[in-house]
């Protein structure tokens, strides 16, 4: 970290004996000054640089702040991120449209240390703006969440690694928004809404403004449609299927609600259409478009 501060300059004074006249000389004091952020810096809070992004994360948490911006200065790579929990704070860390790639060592819960980031339930954490890949067979989770979270133009991007999730919630709500794009690794898992250990709740929702990509398979395995939630809204693009498993089918019913996106796997569309919700349907292009027929039906019903 470059933070250099210029000392303030003692006042200085002249001394007589009593009785005289005396002339004072001050030279006044100076305010200190940061120094520019050091070239080789990777990450930023405001005027101070850090080496690493992790760094920074750490001093994000001891800062008596309690919203705090990290930028991203420079595409590079970096080791997992570990973001501790019951901070009350809220961080966003702005990409700034580069690249941060995982490599060793990954963090996590011990003896399990393979996230490309772990975020603990009780700080809640925004990334925008920019592209997150592993880069290490190590990363087999590129996120796990437990905290509130929201992606908002952010690339997590597996398409080259071998994750088995670019990103599983057990915690918090997630919030998917604008061109956000999740790319799992081949045959793996996008993302997933998981009940997990004794954690609350767990919900994740495409707001109306997403327009971006998921591609790879999205997991159901909620126990509790009231508690474990996903809710699809926007105009983005859906290349897998939804899979919960015969122990999650009847919660997943009432938990995942689909009012819009296309979704482009037509062997995978059976497992969409049980998810649209009440007046919408699948078009034959496997967009959900408005169900006239069915809206028609509801009039009728009520008078």
């Amino acid at each position: 970290m470059a933070l250099v501060l210029a000392l303030s300059l003692v006042p200085t004074a002249a001394f007589a004996a009593e009785g005289e006249n005396v002339t004072v000389a001050e030279v006044p004091a100076q305010t200190p000054v940061a120094q520019a952020i050091a070239e080789d810096d990777v990450a930023a809070i405001g005027n101070v640089g850090y080496d690493t992004l992790a760094e920074a994360v750490a001093a994000a948490i001891v800062s008596e702040e309690k919203e705090i911006e990290i930028d991203l200065l420079k595409t590079t790579e970096g080791s997992g991120v570990k973001v501790t929990g019951d901070t009350g704070k809220k961080i966003t860390i702005d990409l700034n449209q580069f690249t941060y790639t995982v490599v060793n060592p990954t963090v996590g819960s011990t003896g399990t240390e393979t996230n490309g980031f772990q975020l603990l339930k009780g700080t809640d954490i925004t990334f925008k703006n920019g592209t997150i890949k592993p880069g290490t067979s190590a990363a087999k989770i590129l996120i796990q969440n437990y905290c509130n979270l929201i992606l908002d133009n952010v690339n997590l991007d597996c398409s080259r690694g071998n994750c088995d999730y670019a990103l599983s919630n057990n915690c918090g709500d997630t919030i998917i928004k604008e061109n956000t794009n999740i790319i799992a690794s081949s045959g793996k898992v996008a993302f997933d809404v998981c009940d997990f250990a004794d954690y609350p709740s767990v919900s994740v929702t495409f707001d109306n403004s997403f327009s971006g990509k998921v591609d790879g398979t999205i997991e159901y395995t909620g126990t509790d449609a009231s508690l474990h939630r996903l809710t699809i809204n926007g105009n983005g693009t859906f290349t897998g299927e939804i899979l919960a498993t015969e122990s999650y089918a009847e919660a997943a019913e009432d938990a995942i609600n689909i009012t819009g996106g296309t979704f482009t796997n037509e062997s995978a569309r059976e497992t969409i259409d049980r998810y649209i919700v009440d007046g919408a349907k699948l078009d034959e292009n496997g967009t959900v478009i408005a169900d006239t027929e069915d809206m028609a039906a509801v009039v009728d019903e009520r008078g």
